[in-house]
Parts: structure tokens; sequence; C-alpha cells
């Protein structure tokens, strides 16, 4: 694992603490799908036609090949 990795790993799983502490004492926090949530807050949205956790230059099509 790289360095830049691993603090990505320390940010995830710091945020995760962080909601699961939340929801210990607020039962208004719903903990449905927050590892979406959580990736979403770290790496920041969804970009269109690239692979998350690929690389910053790895399209669809270079991963998946051509549908055709």
């Amino acid at each position: 694992m790289t360095s830049k990795a691993g603090e990505i790993m320390d940010k995830l799983n710091d945020k995760k603490a962080e909601y699961e502490a939340i929801a210990s004492t607020d039962s208004f926090v719903n903990l449905e799908n927050i590892d979406n949530r959580i990736i979403t807050e770290v790496l920041g949205p969804e970009r269109y036609g690239r692979i998350r956790f690929q690389g910053s230059s790895v399209t669809l099509t270079q991963y998946f090949g051509s549908g055709s």
C-alpha cells in the first residue's frame, strides 16, 4: 500500500468512527449506505467516465473494454 492510499484509508476509518460515535448518541442518524457517503466525503464526487480506485486516468473503455 502506498503512503497516499494509507492516508486515504486512515481518513475513511476516522470518518466511519465519527459517524458511529454520532449514531450512538443520536437515534435519528441513519447508518444505511454510510460507506458510500463516507467515500464521497473523503474522495469527492464521482467523475463521469472514470473508475474509482483505479487511478486518475483509467476510463471505462480501458477498464472494461469496448462494447462493440
